[in-house]
């Protein structure tokens, strides 16, 4: 239920001012709809007409949206909704990347609704720079500074000997 609701929500309140496609501030980007105990729920609307939409329970569901007279509506494919549950339509209203406002939800309460830069699941080139120099180890090339080598080692780890110049037999 509150996945659906999510997606009148979205429906209702993400648009940009471009006129080719009203959708485009929400390509590329996270719309966030968070509820009054402070659940978020986070949806990725994209160009082809599909989204996807994360519930503050983990659980997953898919979609079809397409705007028709002014109105943007978003059908539920995955997990499929009960037998007759219709789309949810909503008039397509004006908004830009980094901007909230509020929007009706279940049962009178207001929501909270924003569209966040990126994606959430897919890290920036900075986190992943972030991330690799808190787990990286210092590279160090060659042997530890503090051990001399003063003869190579052979098997085992034993030191091997020069051998013994020869000795010129007494008298020649």
């Amino acid at each position: 239920m509150r996945i659906a609701m999510l997606a009148a929500v979205a429906a209702m309140t993400v648009a940009s001012a471009a006129a080719a496609d009203p959708m485009a501030s929400a390509y590329n980007n996270t719309v966030t709809i968070t509820y009054p105990n402070g659940a978020m729920t986070k949806m990725h609307i994209d160009a082809d007409g599909s989204y996807v939409a994360k519930a503050p329970d983990g659980s997953t569901a898919k979609g079809a949206w397409k705007i028709e007279n002014g109105t943007t509506c978003f059908t539920q494919t995955e997990p499929a909704p009960p037998a007759g549950t219709p789309a949810n339509c909503s008039p397509t209203v004006e908004h830009k990347v980094g901007e909230t406002w509020t929007a009706p939800g279940p049962n009178g309460s207001t929501l909270n609704v924003s569209i966040v830069a990126g994606r959430w699941g897919q890290a920036t080139r900075l986190e992943v720079q972030r991330r690799w120099r808190r787990t990286s180890w210092p590279v160090q090339l060659g042997p530890p500074r503090s051990a001399t080598f003063s003869a190579p080692l052979g098997p085992k780890g034993a030191r091997l000997r020069r051998p013994a110049p020869a000795r010129r037999p007494p008298g020649r």
